[in-house]
């Protein structure tokens, strides 16, 4: 199969490109095809064979099972910012300097999901043509069906650590073990204590996690489809595209 070109651009065949390896990378091949497409060049939708739309499905999928780790691990300890139990920057227990943890953690994780969120919908602007179209949808499926797992893994992960492993019991058998360590009884009763507030954060970050998980599952495909009606505006004669 030959690569296209058109006005000095030229779109790299399918068996010469290297394969897309991270989201960057399909960022990368996404606005080369676009301005290819732009261009005035025209290629065979057969161009984008099941092989490359399983690569970006791929990119896309394991993009987004990366970051659900970072999120999984942090999230409970956001939520106890949240419910005033451990502090960020400020030992003070004051109203203002809670206030103030409360805040930052709340940008914080807003700020991962709307950056993420982001990111997609500035990808679904280089929609300009049959395939980078193809490609776009094919990284997006990728990503939603990610999603769908985050939420599986999480479900199973915390409801395991809530059910079964963060337990009265657990907790007695493992703080006896510290004893061989010499722990004083202080300092157990903080862990005690640290660790069932843990608990308390699970089911919260897990009604968080699904809620902002859903938002970046609409706004991806909002962005996606807004390109898509934007380009058939242009082909019908409307305003320039960027």
């Amino acid at each position: 199969m030959a690569g296209g070109s058109s006005g000095g651009v030229v779109l790299i065949d399918g068996d010469e490109r290297q394969k897309i390896k991270g989201l960057l990378e399909s960022l990368a091949e996404i606005e080369q095809t676009y301005v290819f497409e732009q261009s005035g060049g025209t290629v065979d939708e057969n161009y984008f064979t099941t092989k490359e739309k399983l690569e970006f499905f791929g990119v896309g999928l394991k993009g987004v099972l990366s970051g659900s780790i970072i999120m999984l691990v942090l999230l409970p300890l956001m939520i106890d910012v949240f419910y005033k139990n451990i502090t960020v920057f400020t030992p003070e227990t004051g109203t203002f300097y809670m206030t103030f943890d409360r805040v930052y953690v709340l940008c914080l994780s807003m700020g991962i999901t709307l950056g993420t969120a982001g990111f997609f919908i500035y990808i679904s602007t280089f929609n300009g043509g049959i395939i980078s179209q193809a490609k776009i949808s094919s990284l997006f499926w990728g990503v939603s069906f990610g999603f769908i797992i985050k939420i599986f893994i999480s479900f199973f992960i915390y409801g395991m650590l809530y059910n079964l492993v963060i337990t009265q019991q657990n907790i007695v058998v493992f703080l006896n073990w510290l004893d061989f360590f010499d722990i004083s009884y202080t300092l157990k009763g903080k862990l005690y204590n640290f660790i069932m507030n843990m608990k308390d954060t699970l089911m919260p970050s897990l009604i968080f996690l699904v809620i902002t998980t859903i938002i970046m599952t609409v706004m991806i495909w909002l962005g996606y489809f807004a390109g898509k009606r934007k380009k058939k505006k242009m082909n019908s004669g409307g305003f320039d595209e960027r």
